[in-house]
């Protein structure tokens, strides 16, 4: 019974997402909008993630701003406009790998980093598009709502369950010796549910970015290994 609050906060913060989302998609969908999240400009292509919109791209921002070490090779995992791969690239990664399984979020990744030759996005799902490649350090800004969006926008807030556990047993084989993640999590999401196959798998997260949004509280967790 001590977590019914909780439970309630998270169910109306999932609401409201939903209904941001449904906004969003009748005013802003249906055109390429240009954003500026702490200094980065991106072009936001239709069905695209707004990260004016949804505030967990601006955590990932200022999460890599302050992880990433010079000359750190970073996969940026699903990727949307790119803006997690700008960021590494500023903080002075000497290379980005930078994915995405929506076709559209590939396309506009491509163009919003066509100027800088430090970072390749590629298509494709999880750890599939970088088999037998390591990094120090893995970023995912993670899709968290069981329900989200239509069915052409789903992938963009909806979750697929396996992903936790996946993400979990994939992280190792793609990090280096002392590697890190990133991984942004809301708590009107199950942040648990992506932090206990982190556990288990054996790594250690610890919070290093949180903003407050009302009653949500967005964190970058790195993940170290042990």
């Amino acid at each position: 019974m001590r977590d019914l609050p909780a439970r309630i906060r998270r169910r109306g913060w999932r609401a409201w997402y939903r209904a941001k989302w449904l906004l969003w998609q009748r005013r802003e969908q249906d055109r390429v909008r240009v954003r500026c999240i702490r200094g980065l400009t991106v072009q936001v292509r239709p069905g695209l993630l707004d990260p004016a919109w949804f505030f967990s791209s601006e955590v990932l921002v200022d999460a890599l701003g302050s992880q990433v070490r010079v000359g750190d090779r970073v996969l940026d995992m699903g990727t949307g406009t790119g803006i997690g791969a700008l960021a590494a690239a500023r903080a002075g990664a000497s290379a980005v790998v930078a994915t995405d399984v929506d076709p559209e979020a590939v396309a506009c990744a491509r163009g919003n980093v066509a100027g800088d030759p430090r970072i390749e996005v590629r298509a494709g799902d999880l750890f599939g598009p970088v088999t037998g490649e390591r990094f120090d350090l893995v970023a995912f800004n993670p899709p968290w709502l069981d329900e989200g969006g239509d069915e052409t926008h789903r992938v963009a807030l909806r979750l697929d369950r396996s992903l936790p556990a996946r993400f979990a047993n994939g992280l190792g084989d793609h990090l280096v010796p002392g590697g890190r993640a990133i991984i942004v999590l809301s708590t009107a999401g199950d942040a648990e549910g992506w932090l206990a196959p982190l556990r288990d798998a054996g790594f250690r997260p610890a919070p290093v970015v949180t903003r407050h949004r009302g009653s949500e509280l967005l964190t970058a967790w790195q993940v170290e290994t042990p």
